[in-house]
């Protein structure tokens, strides 16, 4: 039973980070500025208080409203995932040839037992430990604590306040497609992610990162292992990637559970003509400038799920 516990803590923690890939460092660096750190206190406040709302609503799910949530989610998942691919490694490669092994590994994953993908997290959550730490030692030499002031920027409470809320429900928006939840597990996944914050901005400085669209992945292009061993940005950005093929893995099992194979296969094919006809690069950018509507939608009907769960 510890296992099992175990197993589903790994996927929690794995889960909670994909949507900050491209998306959320970027906006909230660009919105708040040196002011990212009070937005931060306030978002995992705000999580918090959103995990311990999830763990009082019911378990039982409306079957279209809940697959049409993961739906959603598959498909920030994907355009994000395969335009940092293309963006940062293969922008020469047309983007169906980087999504369709993308979505042929999420559909296989989805035909094995539920336990394949606890198992499977709780392997990428050692690998992604160490990933995390070994990049860490490797950045402190390009720390400067210089990089983070002033502490407090020029950002109106307003602007602040919504970046908090965007943190919030990039944090916990992944949560919804589990039944339990564990505020623990939460505050760890969020103090990472305030950690990785601190990592772009204390390397790069705040008018460095605001520059690049993945900040993450460039404070890792800074970084050699001895003087001889460079370009090791590719290996340790990997974390990132399990971590999106975790949670890809795990919206189309939940798809399969509450319908079908065939369902998902539909899903899958209608989610590749979405990126290709709108072409990816267009979905990824609608995303990234409605983020914040784009989740608040999924909240509601996530909490209309929840009130039509006995119709289901």
């Amino acid at each position: 039973m510890k296992n099992k516990s175990f197993e589903y803590n790994s996927l929690s923690l794995l889960i909670l980070t994909p949507l900050f890939l491209g998306i959320g460092f970027i906006k909230i660096i660009r919105d708040v500025g040196n002011d990212f750190w009070i937005s931060l206190i306030i978002g995992i406040l705000l999580g918090l208080i959103i995990n311990q709302i999830l763990k009082l609503l019911p378990k039982n799910n409306n079957k279209p409203l809940f697959i049409l949530i993961n739906f959603i989610i598959l498909l920030i998942i994907t355009s994000s995932l395969t335009r940092s691919i293309s963006h940062l490694y293969l922008n020469k490669t047309p983007d169906y040839f980087i999504f369709i092994p993308f979505l042929l590994v999420m559909y296989y994953a989805s035909t094995k037992k539920d336990d394949v993908i606890f198992k499977v997290a709780n392997i990428i959550l050692f690998i992604n430990i160490f990933l995390f730490i070994f990049s860490s030692i490797l950045l402190l030499p390009l720390f400067k604590i210089d990089n983070l002031m002033p502490f407090f920027g020029d950002s109106s409470i307003l602007n602040i306040i919504y970046s908090g809320i965007d943190f919030a429900l990039l944090s916990t928006i992944p949560l919804m497609l589990l039944s339990k939840h564990n505020k623990k597990i939460y505050t760890l996944s969020s103090l990472y992610i305030f950690l990785v914050f601190v990592l772009i901005i204390g390397t790069l400085g705040i008018n460095v990162a605001s520059i690049f669209n993945y900040p993450e992945y460039i404070i890792l292009k800074r970084v050699s292992f001895f003087d001889f061993f460079d370009n090791i940005q590719n290996f340790i950005f990997l974390s990132w990637i399990f971590s999106s093929f975790t949670l890809g893995g795990l919206v189309c099992t939940n798809i399969e559970n509450y319908s079908n194979k065939k369902t998902l296969l539909i899903i899958l094919i209608l989610t590749f003509i979405i990126n290709t006809v709108f072409s990816n690069f267009q979905i990824f950018n609608f995303i990234n400038n409605y983020i914040r509507y784009i989740l608040i939608s999924i909240v509601i009907i996530f909490l209309i799920n929840k009130m039509l769960r006995k119709r289901t």
